[in-house]
């Protein structure tokens, strides 16, 4: 079977789709087309080792093939799994100023809500585990206890907004590829856009879902129908034309988040070995 020389696991709204779409302008990484994010280690285990396998049986050996499914890093029982189908397979974390991430988390749920809570609430409350994703360091000692540092590479977002080339130089030496020049202005970035009708959100989730779960699926919407003009038709007619305007977090709460981060954050920082100073914690 042909499985994945590396994966992603995370975190989620820490540019992992955007740095998938410029790890993807090299020959030597392969992606599987249509999906990202396979979550198999998630919520697909109990579909057996040969479902995860087909995402990747046309990849030739010689070429490092991977997925970014940023919910490994909060679903933990992921890495044991994950050391179970190959302890010697290569790891990405992306990791963001948890502050701001739990914000771009927020503003992601308020497009597909129609009734949300306000932030404050909505962290405090720690609905939808948004407070859980940013627990990195917890997360990643529980990562290092399975698996050997050099073979998980971290990625602090800041750092790869302010020098990516840098960052694109030292993640292709760590993916044993060979070195060429990656441009991130051809990568998409994500848009405040939401949603016209919530039911065709749902019916192109469903699309793409029963693809993902069913090989035969797969094959006949994806190679037979032009199922990826289809997805694409569907979110252009659902797409409103105007932005979600962002809500403004408050002093107060933000400083309520970072006092909560602020004992994760030093674990943090003790396992990577240096400061994090353009966080706001």
């Amino acid at each position: 079977m042909r499985l994945p020389d590396f994966i992603g696991i995370g975190a989620p709204r820490c540019g992992t789709t955007w740095l998938s779409h410029i790890l993807n302008q090299h020959s030597q990484i392969y992606f599987n087309p249509n999906y990202k994010e396979i979550h198999y280690f998630d919520h697909n285990y109990h579909r057996g080792l040969k479902w995860y396998a087909r995402f990747f049986s046309s990849v030739a050996q010689n070429i490092r093939c991977g997925e970014f499914t940023p919910n490994y890093m909060v679903q933990t029982d992921s890495f044991s799994r994950i050391h179970q189908m190959n302890p010697k397979v290569k790891l990405i974390i992306v990791l963001r100023d948890p502050v701001k991430r739990a914000f771009s988390h927020y503003m992601q749920k308020k497009r597909y809500k129609r009734s949300m809570k306000d932030f404050e609430t909505t962290v405090q409350s720690n609905e939808f585990q948004i407070l859980d994703y940013g627990n990195y360091g917890e997360q990643l000692s529980q990562l290092l206890s399975i698996f050997p540092q050099e073979q998980v590479h971290t990625i602090i977002f800041e750092e790869m907004i302010a020098d990516s080339q840098k960052t694109f130089t030292e993640l292709q030496k760590f993916l044993e590829v060979e070195k060429i020049d990656l441009d991130p202005n051809q990568a998409p970035k994500n848009q405040m856009n939401t949603s016209r009708f919530l039911w065709l959100k749902i019916l192109t989730r469903g699309l793409r879902g029963l693809a993902r779960k069913y090989y035969w699926f797969r094959i006949l919407f994806y190679g037979v129908l032009p199922g990826r003009r289809i997805i694409q038709m569907l979110r252009t007619i659902n797409a409103k034309a105007i932005t979600i305007k962002k809500e403004q977090m408050s002093p107060e709460i933000e400083q309520w988040l970072v006092d909560h981060y602020a004992a994760d954050k030093a674990i943090l920082e003790q396992i990577i070995g240096r400061p994090l100073s353009l966080w706001s914690l």
